[in-house]
């Protein structure tokens, strides 16, 4: 087994003990870290599909609590979103996709530390919106997480919503 390969199973693992802590975060930790080791559209992948294969343990004890509106109102924003996303992982050097996705943690970071929320959250277009940006992330970082985080968090779902929803969706985008 390589090195590089040994590295990028430990970073997967601190991200799988996040995400399993706080129900999102697998991207955020782990992303940033592979993106010093392979390129972008293989990071991309691996991440989504690590996701997903273990998404359903969490879906299994928090599908009754999904807020199936919301999920469903993300769902078209994120599916213009996947589309902006691809054109930019095609188009763009790696070492631009690595800015974004640094610029998008620290975002994150400094926005979930201050406590900002968004004002309009219940407005129509809110969750499109979100569900936009989370398609472009994801589809160009492997983060598809943030923008869907601050929309509920600022909703003030419970931790059962927000896990069961977020997850839920992580399954569409």
């Amino acid at each position: 087994m390589s090195e590089t390969l040994l590295i990028a199973m430990l970073i997967a693992l601190m991200g799988g003990i996040v995400s399993g802590l706080a129900g999102f975060g697998f991207g955020l930790v782990t992303v940033p870290l592979l993106l010093m080791l392979y390129p972008p559209a293989t990071v991309t992948t691996v991440g989504s599909s690590l996701v997903l294969a273990s998404g359903w343990i969490v879906l299994l004890s928090t599908w009754r609590t999904v807020q199936v509106r919301t999920v469903g109102a993300l769902v078209p924003g994120a599916t213009i979103g996947v589309f902006f996303g691809t054109v930019l992982l095609r188009n763009l050097e790696p070492a631009i996709i690595k800015l974004i996705a640094g610029v998008v943690v620290i975002l994150f970071a400094v926005s979930v530390l201050r406590g900002w929320r968004i004002n309009a959250v219940h407005h129509p277009l809110a969750a499109p919106l979100a569900g936009i940006a989370s398609g472009t992330l994801g589809t160009s970082t492997g983060m598809s997480g943030p923008p869907v985080v601050l929309l509920f968090t600022t909703r003030q779902y419970d931790m059962q919503q927000f896990r069961g929803s977020i997850t839920a969706y992580f399954y569409y985008v």
